[in-house]
């Protein structure tokens, strides 16, 4: 991971009383009690077996490392958390699932300006996510409420290797009112189709039973299989002015697909084999019935169409008879000159 380097500010901050100087973490510990932490000094290790800091049961914990590193960090039912200037490194390289930062059960977080090596995966989240580095496998969310993505870049590794394959750059799943806006996601796939699989995020962004999801003005590149896609049930959602190119569909869903009421708007996709590719494939999870209703597809467009050998997608709204596919409406659409195939006709307004 590249370094970054802030200059570091006072900490302490005046009353007409008193003047409150921040705790200093010099080692691995654990934090039950609110308070304003520095830490300043590199501290754990790879393969300490465990995460290094550990902040839980508590509220109003802001931890600013002013550029020093932790060796993985977990926090756990907190009502006000921060933290900022942090590189942290995962405890162990040997297991793909021991991301940077785990969370559970946070409400106000504030993650800002900081640099996780080894992906993000929080639950049951409400909060800001800002202006971070963060490596593969990205943000993984679920059951966020009113989270608000901004403004990271999530770059993956560029070979095979140890976390070199994700299901995305940004993954959000059984949320309300999630927002992920301008942010930065390289998937990493050099576009060499007998390589896809092995290496990078299979899709930029993915919404997996969202409701009321914003996903705006995001810059995804080099995913080897769509730039953004839905999956299971998503309603109510707004995709709009993303910029998707170097992958094989630009805007798809398939798995599960209970798709109602969401804008697609000013999408533009370029170096992929189609613009939209809207299918049906149940799944042993699957919780809801085939749908696709009331959806609009609105000024996208697609440009530099490429094929992608035996994976090259068509342009496509095709489900069974089985599905319900209702009042959906597409408009000013440019499909890259690729033909558009749509069943049921009925289904869609044009």
């Amino acid at each position: 991971a590249s370094q970054w380097h802030w200059k570091a500010s006072s900490r302490t901050s005046a009353t007409a009383s008193m003047t409150i100087i921040p705790a200093q973490i010099r080692d691995c510990v654990t934090i039950q009690a609110p308070g304003s932490y520095i830490v300043n000094a590199d501290i754990g290790a790879h393969g300490n077996g465990a995460f290094c800091l550990n902040v839980t049961n508590t509220s109003d914990v802001s931890i600013d490392c002013e550029g020093h590193r932790i060796y993985s960090l977990h926090v756990i039912s907190v009502v006000r958390f921060s933290m900022r200037q942090c590189l942290v490194e995962q405890w162990t390289p040997a297991d793909p699932g021991a991301a940077s930062f785990s969370g559970e059960n946070l409400s106000e977080l504030t993650i800002d300006r900081n640099e996780f090596a080894v992906g993000f995966v929080v639950k049951k989240v409400q909060g800001v996510i800002s202006n971070n580095q963060i490596g593969g496998p990205g943000i993984n969310v679920a059951g966020s409420t009113g989270l608000t993505i901004l403004g990271n870049l999530i770059e993956f590794h560029p070979q095979p290797g140890p976390y070199a394959v994700s299901a995305a750059g940004i993954y959000l799943t059984d949320g309300t009112g999630d927002r992920v806006s301008g942010n930065t996601i390289d998937g990493g796939w050099d576009g060499d189709i007998s390589n896809r699989g092995s290496y990078g995020a299979d899709d930029g962004i993915v919404l997996a039973r969202e409701d009321r999801a914003i996903v705006e003005d995001n810059v995804i590149r080099n995913s080897w299989d769509a730039g953004i896609e839905s999956a299971s049930s998503v309603s109510n959602s707004i995709i709009r002015n993303n910029s998707i190119a170097n992958t094989v569909i630009g805007l798809g869903g398939w798995s599960d697909n209970n798709h109602r009421n969401n804008v697609y708007s000013g999408n533009a996709v370029t170096r992929a084999s189609s613009l939209v590719t809207f299918f049906y494939v149940k799944t042993p999870a699957a919780e809801f019935p085939c749908l696709f209703s009331g959806n609009q597809f609105l000024n996208n467009r697609l440009t530099g169409q490429v094929s992608r050998g035996n994976y090259t997608a068509q342009n496509a709204f095709e489900f069974p008879g089985t599905c319900t596919v209702e009042n959906n409406t597409l408009q000013g659409n440019d499909y890259g000159g690729q033909p558009l195939f749509i069943d049921p006709a009925a289904g869609f307004n044009q």
